[in-house]
């Protein structure tokens, strides 16, 4: 009897010390981010063709070729990812136009999106890529929360998640404080490098399920209606299409997908999780600086 009672006070010790460690959670920071016509263009074009945040927080016609977004739905969240999509539980994305980011101040968006931190202190799932906006330089962070200040209101109550307790258990290990970054100099092969980081690529382009090479592709990623990808390799040594081609292919390959008949384009055949229609208007300068960090991996 009193082994138990002693293991069940240990295990309590234990746990209250875990839920006093995780997350690590900094007071977000006191600042006002001023909202220049510069910042805001930059935001703008951040969110939607680099960091491509719409690509979970706004509708998508998946009935079309990589599922452009739904004009309007810009910020609005509600979609689901579930255990059919290899989930553990079902995930719902949070609305983040100022219907909801109204209550919130520019620093705690700040500390969301680099640090994954919400607004209450609690942890929030890594699926929200704040591990990959760790690399964001300051002023490129500063001009996302700008922009998406500035997104039209949609007055929608996305339902609440509901995650398995021991992914929840896990999640609030992840969060780690933002370490403020500079921007390399544009053109160059370290802005592709960093480009290529805050827009993902190895996030999808690396078999994370068996450990991978990172860029060596092989990843395999459910989609809503069942269906599986599997990411090609981004290796210049591979045998994959991105070895074969040049920076000009390279750069016609993501914008042909600026054709606004693309994006009508109707699923024939199988459907692909890579957002072309988001990447397609990446500005020629950024595609060949990716293209010339690729190079170099």
């Amino acid at each position: 009897m009193w082994f138990g009672v002693s293991l069940l006070l240990v295990l309590g010790v234990v746990a209250g010390a875990f839920f006093w460690i995780y997350p690590k959670i900094e007071p977000a920071p006191d600042i006002q981010i001023e909202k220049t016509s510069a910042r805001l263009e930059r935001g703008k074009y951040l969110v939607n063709h680099v960091t491509v945040c719409m690509f979970c927080h706004g509708d998508r016609y998946w009935n079309y070729y990589s599922a452009p977004n739904i004009a309007g739905t810009e910020g609005k969240g509600g979609q689901l990812f579930n255990r059919v999509m290899g989930f553990q539980g079902d995930l719902y994305i949070p609305n983040i136009t100022p219907y909801v980011l109204q209550e919130w101040s520019d620093g705690e968006l700040v500390r969301a999106i680099v640090s994954g931190i919400h607004k209450e202190g609690q942890a929030l799932s890594p699926f929200m890529p704040y591990t990959i906006y760790q690399h964001l330089a300051e002023e490129d962070l500063y001009a996302i929360v700008a922009y998406i200040r500035t997104l039209k209101p949609i007055e929608y109550q996305v339902p609440p998640s509901e995650i398995d307790w021991w992914v929840n258990l896990l999640v609030r290990m992840v969060p780690e404080p933002y370490q403020a970054k500079t921007l390399p100099k544009k053109g160059s092969i370290a802005y592709g490098k960093y480009l290529a980081n805050i827009g993902g690529c190895a996030d999808c382009h690396t078999n994370l399920q068996e450990k991978g090479p990172e860029f060596a592709g092989g990843q395999k990623i459910i989609l809503p209606d069942g269906s599986v990808n599997v990411t090609p390799p981004l290796l210049p040594d591979d045998e994959g299409k991105i070895a074969r081609m040049t920076v000009e292919q390279f750069v016609q390959r993501f914008q042909s997908f600026a054709n606004p008949a693309r994006k009508k384009q109707k699923v024939e055949g199988s459907q692909t999780i890579m957002p072309w229609t988001m990447y397609a208007h990446l500005e020629e300068q950024d595609l060949k600086a990716i293209y010339q960090y690729l190079q170099t991996l």
